[in-house]
Order: C-alpha cells, then sequence, then structure tokens
C-alpha cells in the first residue's frame, strides 16, 4: 500500500493464484480499486500479461487510488522505526515491563482454557437432559403406555 505506482499484484503462492481466493488479498484489492482483478491462468498469454501491465501503469485511476491509500496508510505521527525504538528502550529502562506482560501467563492450564466453565455447562446441560428423558418418558407412558399390571391381578382374585 505504500507504494504510490501501482504495480500487477502477484499471488502469494501458485495455489492462491490457480484457486482464484475469493476472499484473498488479490479479490480485495481489485474491489477497492487499486489492482486489477486476477487474471485466468489457464487462459494466460503475453499479450493478456502486457495489456494488464500497461492498464495498471497507464489508467489514471489505479494511480489516484494508490496515492490516496499510500497517504492515508503514511499518515502517522510517528515513524514506525521510531516507535519500535521507543518501545525496546521503554522495555529496557522498565527491566522487561513486567506490568505490560499478559495476565494469562500466570494462569494455570485449567483456568486458561476454561474448562471448569465448560465442565459446568456440560453438567448442567446433562443434567437437563436426563430431566427431559424422564418426563417424556413418564409422559409416553401415561399416554401411550400399557396398563398396570394390579387390574388384571384383581380379575384372578374374584374367580
Amino acid at each position: 500500500m505504500h507504494l504510490v505506482p501501482p504495480k500487477p499484484v502477484q499471488p502469494k503462492d501458485l495455489d492462491d493464484f490457480l484457486t482464484g481466493a475469493k476472499d484473498g488479498f488479490i479479490f480485495f484489492t481489485s474491489k477497492k480499486g487499486f489492482a486489477l482483478p486476477p487474471l485466468e491462468f489457464g487462459d494466460l498469454t503475453e499479450e493478456i500479461l502486457l495489456g494488464a501491465i500497461n492498464e495498471a501503469l497507464n489508467n489514471p485511476s489505479y494511480r489516484e487510488t494508490a496515492k490516496q491509500l499510500s497517504g492515508i496508510f503514511k499518515d502517522q505521527l510517528t515513524k514506525p522505526l521510531d516507535r519500535a525504538v521507543f518501545w525496546v528502550e521503554y522495555v529496557l529502562r522498565h527491566k522487561g515491563a513486567v506490568h505490560l506482560r499478559s495476565a494469562a501467563r500466570d494462569l494455570n492450564y485449567i483456568q486458561y482454557f476454561s474448562i471448569d466453565v465448560i465442565a459446568t455447562l456440560l453438567v448442567i446441560t446433562l443434567i437437563a437432559l436426563i430431566i427431559n428423558w424422564m418426563i417424556l418418558k413418564a409422559l409416553i407412558r401415561k399416554c401411550c403406555g400399557r396398563k398396570s399390571a394390579t387390574p388384571v391381578q384383581s380379575k384372578k382374585k374374584k374367580l
């Protein structure tokens, strides 16, 4: 983004180029207007490639979009090198800057991955499923189940 003259975007690797990488950088840049859409690898000829290069170099819309995005990218209070130097010196001044380290470093395995919370949720879900299963089983017995054996025995005693 920080190179002002536009250049044809090349894929990161051959796989991105062959598959088209629909969510990748090439389609993002071509939708934003500062790169050409990707070329089909199977149909690529010298004329098509030369035409794409000429289109990128001679079309003023690509140049203007690249200038605008370059200006946005470079609009910073300090240069990245100065920021990097500041943070290295800051860490050295504060003897490792322990106060900036993540608190997750001090958690054990169970706390870090919230295994206790996951286990509690699983137990609650399991208990709810068992209760629902028992209620459903009782309802099915009540509605569709066979009659209990006590009335049959009472008829035999009367005979």
